[in-house]
């Protein structure tokens, strides 16, 4: 059984707790950023290296005792590359409006700005 409601509860959880933090000033948006910025990283390769892993062991019929367990992390996470890649998503929504209606430049990524402002 996967936790297809939980993993997103748990991370849109996290999320909402991170940017309070970082709205509060504990932090700045630069490290709001990144922490979430690694977090999609790691999604990605656990699911991308689960999913070839998976493939593999298909294709080839490899006998791993751990093919199961690896299927499972594939699959929880794929749910939450699946969640923080919809928020990453949603934190670029206007540069994305703005390629598609072709009104304005794109902005540019907060780590730019954020650098250009402390030089």
């Amino acid at each position: 059984m996967y936790h297809a409601l939980t993993i997103p509860a748990v991370v849109i959880t996290l999320y909402l707790i991170s940017f309070f933090f970082h709205r509060i000033g504990f932090y700045s948006v630069l490290i709001h950023r990144r922490l979430w910025n690694l977090i999609l990283a790691a999604a990605f390769l656990l699911s991308a290296s689960g999913g070839l892993f998976t493939a593999l062991h298909i294709n080839y019929r490899w006998q791993v005792a751990l093919a199961e367990k690896i299927l499972a992390w594939h699959v929880e996470a794929g749910i939450v590359l699946a969640v923080t890649g919809f928020l990453h998503f949603l934190w670029h929504l206007s540069w994305y409006r703005s390629i598609f209606t072709g009104k304005g430049n794109p902005p540019p990524p907060a780590e730019i700005v954020t650098l250009q402002a402390h030089n």
